[in-house]
């Protein structure tokens, strides 16, 4: 059977071009969606973005963006609904999701009794930046959001983002240079509102989101890790850590002004 989705349900898997510190993009509220949506496009742009090992291929948007594309299919082997990938700049882009009552039963169709969503979505392909540099993405997530149903004021994510980017580009001397970013990032108990009553509350609640990666291939300077942890209260002020190779500072992110106090190099 079909089930009509248009922006990823709840939860929304689309492509952040950057973290925070970059962009200033932040988790927003989930959206009720109707019984009559179709599956989310993603902008060629966006699948482009992912050759940036910062950039999130895990996000909370609206769902509120009209698509056309054919509709995820309900798989009755596997219990989950299966969409239609696209392939865009190189990169094919899958997604799935998993539908629970309140009891964890797997359910065919939406409605009242959802109470969870597990979604999953990967990125795999070889794309050209504007630059010339190539970039092979080889990328996956998989975020469970709870706390669904027609009278929740609040969500709970929890998810994992794991992966490589290889990219190649020629120096100014003409050598080749490679180097693989190896990614890993974790949400944790995330609570975003449900916006059903309170619209003036747009920000997380309370939970913590951490993005790691290891780039190797710098020449004789070793491996460069970076981690950023970033936690979230309800107000537009995210408590950051940003550690570098070891160092670590603490320093703010502001929502609303998208201003940071994060210094680069620790």
């Amino acid at each position: 059977m079909k089930f009509m989705v248009r922006a990823a349900w709840l939860v929304v898997l689309s492509i952040a071009v950057a973290n925070c510190s970059n962009s200033g993009s932040t988790p927003a509220a989930p959206t009720q969606p109707s019984t009559t949506q179709t599956a989310p496009t993603t902008s060629g742009s966006g699948l482009t973005t992912l050759a940036d090992a910062d950039a999130k291929l895990m996000a909370v948007t609206p769902a509120d963006s009209p698509s056309g594309r054919p509709p995820c299919q309900f798989n009755p082997e596997t219990g989950e609904f299966e969409c239609p990938s696209q392939t865009r700049d190189g990169i094919t882009l899958t997604r799935q999701f998993t539908l629970y009552d309140a009891n964890g039963r797997v359910l065919a169709q939406f409605g009242k009794d959802v109470a969870a969503i597990r979604t999953e979505t990967t990125a795999d392909g070889t794309t050209t930046r504007e630059n010339g540099a190539v970039a092979t993405i080889n990328r996956a997530a998989e975020m469970m959001t709870t706390g669904l149903g027609p009278d929740a004021t609040s969500h709970t994510l929890n998810g994992r983002e794991h992966g490589t980017v290889t990219t190649v580009w020629t120096a100014a001397d003409g050598t080749k240079v490679t180097t693989t970013a190896t990614i890993d990032g974790t949400t944790l108990n995330l609570v975003v509102p449900a916006r059903a009553g309170d619209r003036s509350q747009v920000y997380p609640l309370s939970g913590t989101r951490i993005h790691t990666t290891t780039t190797t291939g710098w020449g004789g300077r070793g491996p460069l890790t970076v981690r950023r942890q970033e936690t979230f209260d309800g107000t537009s002020t995210v408590q950051v850590q940003l550690t570098m190779n070891g160092v670590t500072q603490s320093c703010t992110f502001d929502l609303a002004t998208k201003t940071s106090t994060c210094r680069h190099n620790p």
